[in-house]
């Protein structure tokens, strides 16, 4: 975030040895008049409160009411990028109304969220690219990103289903890309080697060139993952492979070119944010789901976004 310019500092927190009360000393030092806490933890909490800020703004619970100056309820029924943005209704009332407004009219929980006003797209202007960035995408073909890891083994859909999806785009002569971080460059290289002609970046780009890579594909095809929401940074055309978590937790692929694939099962979700192994044994929500039916749902996207124009 401070290397993409959004932030002018960060503070990192190694939750095994961190200092609580060193950071709150730090905290305080800054002189702070406003925070705004959108975690719901005690540690978060008592991080807030000793800022000393004169306003303080965290989401309403049971416990929390010596820490803030102000709380509001979490909205639950909206996805959460709007969830986090409502903590703002004290300091920009006109935009919360508007918010409101909009999403009684638009059901947040679509599948196809193909109709998300163009006033709501997440696209910013990107810094200039790093240096000793592997050459550029071609300007003119057409490219395909694939993103099989994800933080939980259960989010992860199979690698036998992204090959056939990869050799599928090859196969018409589409470029074929990679994506992952250094602890996933087993599983992508397992996954290029099913890939005639796919060209692995994995573990090769600083996170803050990714989206100035992900400007230069046509598609993503991933997991429930970090790089789902990176890409809607820049508005890149995501199919997501959605498995143990479900659109209502809300966090959902938060851009108006997404299209989310997942199976109707009784047991999900089995949690907020996936786990190692499935708790039932069998993983169905993600085996269960054929290469056809992602690439049907990814041609089926670019026909609508075709059509739009």
């Amino acid at each position: 975030m401070k290397n993409l310019k959004f932030v002018s500092k960060t503070y990192e927190i190694d939750k095994k040895k961190y200092s609580l009360k060193a950071l709150s000393q730090e905290l305080r030092n800054e002189g702070y008049d406003l925070v705004l806490s959108p975690h719901q933890f005690l540690r978060s909490a008592i991080l807030a409160k000793s800022t000393g800020a004169h306003l303080s703004i965290g989401f309403k619970t049971w416990w929390n009411t010596p820490f803030f100056s102000e709380r509001f309820k979490r909205p639950m029924q909206w996805p959460d990028a709007l969830r986090q943005l409502s903590l703002l209704q004290k300091l920009d009332p006109q935009m919360y109304l508007q918010i409101s407004q909009w999403t009684s009219e638009v059901d947040t929980l679509r599948k196809t969220p193909l109709d998300i006003p163009e006033k709501w797209s997440l696209k910013t202007s990107l810094p200039p690219v790093s240096e000793g960035l592997l050459p550029l995408l071609p300007e003119t073909k057409w490219n395909v990103f694939l993103a099989p890891g994800s933080q939980w083994n259960t989010k992860r859909w199979t690698i036998s289903g992204f090959a056939e999806v990869g050799r599928y785009y090859s196969d018409l002569g589409f470029g074929v890309y990679i994506l992952g971080n250094k602890n996933e460059e087993d599983l992508c290289r397992q996954l290029s080697l099913q890939i005639p002609l796919a060209v692995n970046i994995c573990g090769k780009t600083k996170i803050e060139d990714l989206p100035y890579w992900m400007e230069k594909a046509q598609m993503l095809i991933c997991n429930d993952s970090g790089l789902m929401h990176m890409a809607a940074i820049v508005g890149l055309p995501t199919v997501s492979i959605f498995g143990p978590t479900v659109l209502e937790i809300g966090y959902r692929p938060w851009q108006k070119n997404a299209l989310v694939v997942e199976r109707d099962l009784i047991c999900r979700p089995c949690g907020r944010h996936g786990h190692d192994k499935c708790p039932l044994g069998t993983h169905e929500c993600m085996t269960s789901i054929t290469s056809r039916l992602v690439i049907n749902s990814a041609e089926y996207l670019q026909k609508v976004l075709d059509q739009k124009g």
